[in-house]
């Protein structure tokens, strides 16, 4: 079960985070974002079997020290039936939190794609 894990949900992130396709680069900020993003980021789907019929949608959020291609990747898995995975990307640890007014996003300054040093 761990093999097959790993073959068919594994390699394609890390085929995702070795070169992510330039169609799947989102350009511009984010909508209602009220902070400058000093990141790429990467979205899109990938092909999950039965023909393409199957897809699943990925989000890469590269690291804010610019030096993406040597920090650590990491790789959250959230959701659920009835949940997205979305809700822990703008509601825990990613970069964005959701503005009371529901229209516009924050900075998370505690993101998981900061390196973070502690005295």
């Amino acid at each position: 079960m761990k093999v097959l894990f790993f073959i068919f949900l594994l390699i394609p992130l890390f085929k995702i985070c070795i070169a992510a396709e330039d169609a799947d680069k989102i350009i511009g900020d984010l909508p209602g974002t009220t902070f400058k993003v000093n990141f790429d980021q990467y979205s899109g789907y990938l092909n999950a079997g039965n023909g393409g019929k199957w897809k699943f949608f990925y989000w890469l959020v590269e690291s804010q020290t610019g030096n993406s291609s040597n920090d650590p990747l990491i790789v959250w898995f959230t959701g659920g039936p009835g949940c997205s995975s979305l809700g822990a990307m703008y509601q825990e640890m990613g970069p964005f939190y959701i503005n009371s007014d529901g229209k516009t996003l924050f900075e998370n300054i505690y993101s998981w794609n900061k390196v973070l040093k502690f005295a």
